[in-house]
């Protein structure tokens, strides 16, 4: 079995400068954290702001520095435990790959973790020690799930909106790690606005999708919709997407039952997985705009890296977000 392919949706998002000089204009100055990878996935450093070329609206953006940045980092853990995760047991494989992110993690980073369904459930703010997260990840995997009462659905657009609010005053590599099936069902918050808000706070959204390969069954709306929002949340934000497939090489007609076991070569997949995601939220190249004026709305935009001549660089793929917010009363840039 091979690894399931590790979607790269657009790496690194529009973070904004903690800091700015009397000199920086907060609408045209923004700090943006790119990731730049080998075809064979090895990070590449170090790079200069001479390597990078961008434009807006066929306009140039001068990049005016590029610094290496490793950390540290505040990422939220965000677990989906809603009865479409725990009644086909995808909230497993889901966990399994939360313990490998968080023993990933370095001492020096900042970690929170929040469990919803229809609303958030539990939550453990920034500052405990790994032994408190990975307890509370414990404590999941034994949960007798059958036994949990009540309707829950999936919010989780208010979700995200609450692990936005643990991270306050956004900071450059702030992250959003997401465990979830995508199956939206009951947020108040609609997707377009926790997107802008994603956006105009720089936020990262890395999420994994544990799912089945169902083979011929019809699936719910819900469910067909899950993978494709999650992908636009992730391009939209800079973060990626993982679907992950337990066992891609099986194909059954009905839904999987239990008991749900994650195999050996599950784990050794996950945790490549997670080594992933955190190489990319842990470490990126630093790099300060100017953009040729204000913007009004979201704007796409382009980044390549290039050689000393000024052309694209073909045998490296950089990572970023290929939407820039506004420039907003209230913004942090």
């Amino acid at each position: 079995m091979t690894l399931p392919r590790y979607i790269l949706l657009g790496m690194l998002t529009v973070g904004l400068a903690t800091q700015v000089s009397a000199q920086t204009d907060r609408c045209l100055d923004r700090t943006i954290p790119a990731y730049v990878y080998t075809d064979r996935g090895d990070a590449v450093i170090p790079l200069t702001a001479a390597n990078f070329k961008a434009s807006i609206r066929g306009k140039p953006i001068l990049v005016t520095d590029a610094s290496y940045d490793s950390g540290p980092r505040r990422i939220v853990i965000l677990i989906d435990v809603s009865g479409s995760m725990t009644e086909r047991g995808r909230l497993k494989w889901g966990l399994t790959f939360a313990q490998d992110m968080i023993s990933l993690t370095s001492s020096q980073d900042w970690l929170a973790l929040l469990t919803f369904s229809n609303r958030v459930e539990d939550a453990i703010p920034f500052g405990q020690s790994r032994a408190a997260l990975l307890a509370e990840v414990d404590k999941l995997q034994d949960t007798n799930w059958d036994r949990v009462k009540g309707l829950r659905r999936t919010a989780l657009e208010d979700a995200l909106v609450h692990a936005l609010a643990l991270l306050k005053t956004p900071r450059v590599g702030d992250a959003i790690c997401l465990v979830t099936d995508g199956g939206e069902n009951a947020s108040q918050a609609r997707q377009s606005r926790v997107e802008a808000l994603l956006e105009s706070a720089g936020v990262r959204v890395f999420a994994i999708l544990p799912t089945w390969n169902m083979g011929s069954r019809t699936i719910s709306p819900v469910e067909a919709e899950g993978p494709t929002k999650l992908r636009g949340l992730a391009t939209a934000t800079g973060g990626a997407l993982l679907v992950f497939v337990p066992g891609q090489v099986r194909y059954v007609s009905t839904p999987t039952t239990g008991p749900f076991v994650v195999t050996v070569q599950d784990k050794q997949d996950l945790s490549s997985a997670a080594q992933g995601f955190h190489q990319e939220i842990s470490s990126f190249i630093k790099l300060n705009l100017r953009l040729p004026g204000p913007l009004a709305k979201p704007h796409d935009w382009k980044l390549d890296v290039v050689d000393a001549s000024g052309r694209q660089n073909k045998n490296l793929e950089i990572v970023y977000p290929h939407r820039l917010p506004p420039c907003t009363p209230g913004a942090v840039h």
